[in-house]
């Protein structure tokens, strides 16, 4: 195995390099790595890795400079909704500046995200908002330096949001396109990292959007060996309106993270308050946690509180407000020598408690489960869960516009959860995910199914399928919810791609097919085709489509 030098980003004169090497061996289902790496702990730590030396000192790399123009056209057809058939073209272009080996410059004028995939579809049987991740390429690139801030439950910045406004006159959530973006992110030294994002979306009049303008700014200190400590600006500014109420939004936020030497005791401590145009009383988030990892035992303990008025839902992610949840889980794990079926086992105890702002518990959880790792890669576990639920809100269990449950109710429930995969290294493997118990005041069993099947050296194929059964007393609503989806990833050449999949879900009573072809005619430069389609269940009758074609290049200086 060769690496190029040049694809890695070094000063001129380097004479060692920080790196670790490790083997997967399949077969046998092993791990080996050139510097040891504790069995508890993930290879690509960066606390694992050891010195590279040359003989001599790199020459330098040469100027790092990328220039990536695309040419893009897109026909989208809405007339079985009500809407028209439109034809719009883009023309842009991208840029990526090595500014030094470790500081990065990344530019884009008019972008456009036609070629990433569409978002899988969900069963929703939530309260409160559901998260997708971020999949646009302009995003991703040191997304940690931005992403990562306060925990899972509050994130002061939430890239998703960039990029999406309300149709006033439809009510419904449209796609608001990107005028331009930049972001200069990396490290300055061998202690400090920064990041500074700004990007800003476009006003439409006839639909009463208006554009606005994201401002993120990260500064980030090694302190204490692998620790450090970050702060981070947020700031969303509408442009081109009247000032009103909702004309910005503003964050800030501090944290420190821990990370031993030795990996094994991590945790943060993290503070965030929003500013707004008028007054704010609890407007803040705070919260810690701290976990141990040892090679038969794993913690960890987490806190959070968010305030009644943290009001972040057009530039973070905070799906519910004013509470405080204290969390924990803790693992074991036996590794078992001289056998040739099962490689380790242990037990899995998991919890959390959530109080409201005046004090009372709203929601608690508890899973008990017990696990074991296959020598043949397969693995299985299974357990009991139990919760309990306070609404505050009227809420129907099913999301179908059923009867709601009565606010100001508790619900406590109880079942059992279970998972296998098979071997993965078999051509055609699967896994299967289940619980079935207590769900508000009836029962609903859960199933989840995945299979693939490789047909090497081309691709694979795969299905999905999620089934609901969800069962209350009358007069509230039963349903049975089933989600399917197969998939077809295949490569026919070194240079043609193809990825397709199809859902369909009877909750939104909606069948969407994806497609996507991929022909990299050039080093880093290709050419998408993507069709899009969203059918009626039954007749597949077309509720509307969408060809998108483009074209980039990569220009390297």
């Amino acid at each position: 195995m060769m690496i190029p030098l040049k694809t890695i980003r070094y000063r001129s004169g380097t004479r060692y390099l920080l790196a670790n090497f490790v083997r997967n061996d399949v077969k046998n289902n092993q791990r080996s790595a050139w510097k040891r790496v504790p069995v508890a702990q993930s290879p690509s730590s960066l606390a694992f890795a050891d010195t590279v030396r040359f003989a001599t000192p790199l020459h330098a790399p040469g100027p790092n400079l990328s220039i990536i123009p695309y040419l893009s056209g897109r026909l989208i057809d809405d007339r079985n909704e009500g809407g028209t058939q439109r034809f719009a073209n883009g023309l842009g272009i991208e840029a990526k500046i090595g500014i030094t080996p470790s500081l990065n410059l990344d530019l884009t004028v008019n972008p456009d995200f036609s070629q990433v995939e569409a978002d899988q579809q969900v069963t929703n049987l939530s309260r409160f908002e559901i998260f997708y991740p971020e999949r646009r390429q302009f995003f991703i690139e040191n997304q940690d330096l931005f992403a990562n801030f306060g925990s899972a439950r509050s994130r002061p910045f939430f890239s998703r949001r960039i990029g999406i406004g309300r149709d006033t006159s439809t009510g419904v959530i449209v796609q608001n396109p990107l005028l331009y973006g930049a972001r200069l992110s990396g490290k300055v030294g061998k202690l400090w990292r920064v990041g500074l994002l700004n990007t800003q979306t476009a006003q439409q009049l006839q639909k009463g959007i208006a554009g606005e303008n994201y401002t993120v700014g990260v500064v980030q200190r090694q302190v204490l060996g692998r620790s450090n400590v970050s702060a981070i600006l947020v700031n969303r500014q509408r442009v081109g309106q009247q000032p009103d109420s909702s004309r910005f939004t503003r964050i800030g936020g501090l944290e420190y993270n821990l990370q031993t030497a030795d990996n094994r005791w991590t945790g943060k401590v993290f503070y965030q308050q929003v500013i707004k145009p008028y007054q704010l009383t609890d407007a803040h988030t705070y919260g810690a946690n701290r976990g141990y990892t040892s090679r038969n035992f794993t913690a960890i303990g987490s806190y959070d509180y968010i305030g009644t008025n943290y009001l972040i839902n057009d530039v973070g992610y905070s799906p519910r407000l004013g509470y405080r949840r204290y969390g924990g889980e803790t693992t074991t794990t036996f590794y078992v020598k001289g056998t040739r079926k099962v490689i380790s086992h242990g037990t899995y105890l998991s919890g959390s408690l959530i109080y409201n702002v005046d004090g009372r518990i709203t929601d608690r959880e508890t899973n008990y489960g017990y696990s074991v790792q296959f020598r043949s890669t397969a693995n299985a576990y299974f357990g009991y869960f139990t919760g309990y639920t306070y609404l505050f809100l009227g809420f129907d269990p099913t999301n179908s516009n059923g009867r709601a449950l009565a606010p100001n109710t508790g619900y406590r429930v109880g079942g059992f959860f279970g998972h296998f995969g098979s071997d993965q290294r078999q051509r055609l493997n699967a896994q299967i995910d289940g619980n079935a118990g207590g769900y508000f005041n009836g029962t609903n069993t859960n199933l989840v199914a995945t299979a693939q099947y490789r047909f090497q050296p081309y691709g694979t194929l795969g299905l999905s399928v999620e089934y609901n059964d969800i069962r209350l007393p009358e007069p509230y609503r039963s349903v049975r919810y089933l989600l399917v989806g197969p998939r077809a990833d295949v490569t026919f050449s070194r240079k043609v791609f193809l990825t397709t999949f199809m859902q369909f879900n009877n909750q939104t009573n909606n069948v969407n097919l994806n497609a996507r072809l991929q022909w990299r005619y050039a080093p880093v430069s290709d050419l998408f085709i993507v069709y899009q389609e969203n059918y009626l269940p039954g007749s597949l009758t077309s509720k509307n489509r969408a060809l998108v074609v483009k074209l980039s290049y990569w220009l390297n200086g």
